[in-house]
């Protein structure tokens, strides 16, 4: 059994696969430059279902949206359908991805767990270099943020 962890973005979308004895396999980037939101989340929710194929994914993990932090904007709301468009695409293929083999997690939840301090006075781009920092240190790999993210929830997932 595989797993996918993702760092969802209608536009640079961020995956992590590894096995489920937490060996990492693989991890890259899904792009989508659509003007328009729907066809950029359908982009990016056909190579995820393309990666579920190819490895064989049983459970997924992703960043969790918190609308709050948007502000309750648009990009909150293209954020929660694209979370509702990868579980329905998912599943249309592989049947033994349900409600039980999907899990959200926040990102101060994972980034607390890898030692990286978030909470008041933090913002979100001075996260994105310190995650950026704890993937290189950790593993030698020079990757965006999005990419870099998707590691981070893989190494805090296998680590709590």
């Amino acid at each position: 059994m595989n797993f996918l962890f993702l760092d969802l973005s209608t536009k640079s979308t961020g995956y992590a696969i590894s096995d489920d004895k937490g060996k990492l396999i693989t991890y890259g980037l899904l792009t989508a430059s659509s003007s328009n939101n729907i066809s950029r989340i359908q982009k990016i929710q056909s190579g995820i279902i393309e990666l579920v194929k190819q490895y064989n994914i049983e459970k997924l993990i992703a960043e969790d949206v918190h609308p709050e932090a948007y502000g309750y904007s648009d990009t909150a709301r293209l954020l929660m359908w694209l979370q509702g468009s990868i579980v329905l695409g998912a599943h249309s293929v592989n049947n033994n991805i349900n409600s039980k083999s999907i899990e959200f997690m926040q990102a101060s939840e994972w980034r607390k767990n890898l030692g990286i301090k978030t909470g008041r006075g933090i913002k979100r781009e001075n996260l994105k270099p310190l995650d950026i920092k704890y993937v290189k240190d950790t593993y030698g790999i020079d990757a965006n943020d999005d990419v870099c993210d998707a590691i981070c929830l893989y190494t805090a997932y296998f680590k709590s």
